[in-house]
């Protein structure tokens, strides 16, 4: 074993095909192959085993990954030990938030502009975050929920030794351009809103994600987008509408739009491998979060 083939055994996990990852190593399929069967061999147990996703990780497989990942980050502070330049790794599994976004780009400025940086952001639904925190691809993942979490949902974590620290319960609301027709004495009509477009995420969309939205949404009239700032617009310059969680004034006010509250509320939150813990990065990222929601809600602790 060496690191030449733990890189590559990362490679298949990433890829999660061993053809794709032959293809990015630049290698042939039937050597990585051999590879990959002489190390199960070493080892004594299978890393991978084959699904319809694709080729996945085993148990032992999982924890292996992990070890390696760790393995080729020490590896590469030791190679940079010459030039004493320190590696700054932050990789975030999140659900679309503009306070997970602003803390992660705060967190980004509080580096600076090291020679060695790895800052990564991904937007997920919750079980795509999980798996990303369980496999290790994400250090840290930072979710938006509606409701409680089911004690099922909890133990699952446990039983993944995944941690969960509660954040901070915010309202629900629905935004729509200050003028819109449905809005009538300063109060929102929400029965009329079937009649007028919901602006929704692709990818990752609100209407399977927040079941109060189902209420007010005909799935006949749907605006899919990637860009929460698209999403802002539209809902300013159009009659549609969107379904979140609180927004600052400031960027309300900036859009021309207006927020109305809804009775459901939802929880923000953080997940990690407990063996692993926070990284410095990662405690970095939280610390802006706890801050930007001070900020946001100064009435509510955190």
């Amino acid at each position: 074993m060496n690191i030449l083939l733990l890189l590559h055994i990362l490679t298949i996990a990433e890829q999660k095909s061993i053809n794709r990852a032959a293809a990015v190593l630049h290698l042939s399929q039937p050597h990585l192959s051999q590879s990959l069967h002489a190390l199960e061999g070493e080892l004594g147990y299978s890393l991978f085993i084959r699904s319809h996703n694709g080729v996945l990780p085993t148990e032992k497989g999982r924890l292996f990954l992990q070890h390696a990942r760790k393995i080729i980050s020490e590896y590469k502070k030791m190679k940079n030990l010459a030039t004493q330049q320190a590696i700054q790794l932050l990789h975030v599994a999140s659900t679309n938030s503009y306070i997970y976004e602003q803390a992660f780009l705060q967190t980004l400025k509080f580096y600076g502009n090291p020679s060695l940086l790895q800052f990564r952001f991904t937007n997920g639904t919750i079980d795509q975050i999980v798996n990303d925190v369980y496999q290790g691809t994400a250090q840290i993942g930072s979710i938006l929920r509606t409701g409680e979490f089911e004690s099922s949902w909890l133990n699952r974590l446990k039983n993944r030794h995944i941690t969960y620290h509660s954040l901070l319960r915010l309202p629900l609301i629905i935004t729509v351009r200050k003028d819109h027709p449905l809005i009538r004495d300063g109060q929102l009509a929400l029965d009329g809103l079937h009649d007028y477009p919901f602006v929704d995420y692709v990818g990752t969309p609100v209407l399977q994600t927040i079941k109060e939205a189902a209420r007010y949404a005909d799935p006949s009239r749907i605006i899919e987008i990637s860009s929460a700032s698209l999403r802002h617009q539209i809902v300013a310059s159009t009659d549609s509408f969107a379904i979140g969680f609180g927004l600052p004034s400031s960027l309300l006010d900036f859009y021309g739009l207006t927020a109305f509250p809804l009775k459901q509320s939802c929880f923000m939150g953080i997940l990690y491998l407990k063996e692993n813990g926070l990284t410095e990065e990662s405690s970095t990222y939280v610390r802006f979060i706890k801050e930007l929601i001070r900020k946001k809600y100064p009435e509510m602790t955190v």
